[in-house]
């Protein structure tokens, strides 16, 4: 369906507003616009101009002609088509070998370990769609050929990944793509230029994390070393954005510094690795927060809640509500 469509099925008719644009010059002017501001439905009023203003107007009536229903069952729908196809199909296929690295609305980022990944997608045809055609339901490659070498989620619609062919791609929802290209180069070519590169340096005297490390630095693009600092040094990294705004009609032009990266999700629970999450609410946190209140110790108590295993009456619920939604 497309976004547009799919949006104006979910629009509140309670929120629309009549905006009336009224002088203001005279006596007789002024005598209309308190007419205005003494009914009902005046919600408040904006100076647009020496002699304009403008008189927001709630709606006298309101027809409830949205089909709400309709949105609230695609934005279901496409939940569920997304759980099933990770639980009723990579789930059950790799098991342990598939980690869930990122998800949104409409796609995964999957680490999946198997000896020809493109082979098992050209074995479920009714799944997957690699001939490049937009078919409703089905799951394409979105780097063809290209598969992802390094990829770092930071929070939701804030990722980046490394392909093979070393060429990067982020999202960072809210921060503009200039922004923070200029932040990162700003952040770490100075470095990169210097000592770094110009000096020698004896790599047999390193430990093997060290010599990954400098490799890295050397190697890896600004941005790159930007999501990666956030994530593993628990940086926090801020941007210039440059938009224009609209404020009572008046377009300008506004520069502000945003917070881009911060290492903090505060929609998921974050473990001790600082990598690995789990949403709040989640049944091995229920059983990782009991063994810390009997006195276990938190690393301990983290550990045996990932170990534990999801009891078989539980399974077997989720095992058939997915079966039922595939009939």
């Amino acid at each position: 369906m497309n976004v547009s469509v799919y949006g104006k099925t979910m629009e509140n008719v309670r929120k629309y507003q009549d905006v009336k644009i009224m002088k203001n010059n005279n006596e007789r002017d002024e005598k209309a616009f308190l007419k205005k501001v003494r009914k009902p439905s005046f919600k408040y009023a904006r100076s647009l101009g020496p002699t304009l203003v403008g008189a927001h107007m709630g709606k006298a009536s309101v027809t409830l002609n949205k089909p709400i229903i309709v949105g609230a069952s695609v934005l279901g729908l496409s939940k569920l088509h997304m759980y099933e196809f990770w639980y009723g199909y990579i789930k059950e296929r790799y098991g342990d070998k598939a980690q869930l690295g990122y998800m949104d609305t409409d796609s995964f980022i999957i680490k999946i370990e198997t000896e020809d990944v493109y082979k098992d997608m050209d074995e479920r045809p009714d799944l997957f769609n690699l001939n490049g055609d937009q078919t409703v339901g089905k799951y394409k490659d979105e780097t063809p050929g290209n598969v992802i070498s390094l990829s770092m989620h930071i929070r939701a619609k804030t990722y980046h990944y490394v392909l093979a062919d070393k060429t990067t791609n982020s999202r960072h929802k809210g921060v503009s793509k200039k922004g923070m290209g200029e932040m990162a180069t700003n952040t770490y070519f100075p470095s990169l230029g210097g000592s770094l590169l110009d000096d020698p340096v004896d790599r047999s005297l390193m430990s093997e994390q060290e010599a990954r490390d400098l490799a890295m630095r050397t190697d890896a693009d600004p941005m790159t070393l930007v999501y990666r600092d956030c994530l593993f040094g628990k940086e926090v990294f801020y941007a210039k954005n440059v938009g224009i705004r609209s404020k009572d009609h008046i377009l300008s032009l506004v520069e502000s510094e945003k917070k881009a990266l911060c290492p903090i999700d505060t929609k998921r629970w974050i473990l001790s690795d600082g990598i690995t999450t789990l949403p709040y609410g989640h049944w091995r946190n229920m059983i990782y927060k009991n063994m810390v209140k009997d006195g276990i110790p938190h690393e301990e108590a983290e550990k045996r809640a990932i170990r534990a295993k999801l009891p078989e009456k539980y399974q077997n619920e989720s095992t058939s509500h997915i079966a039922s939604s595939q009939q």
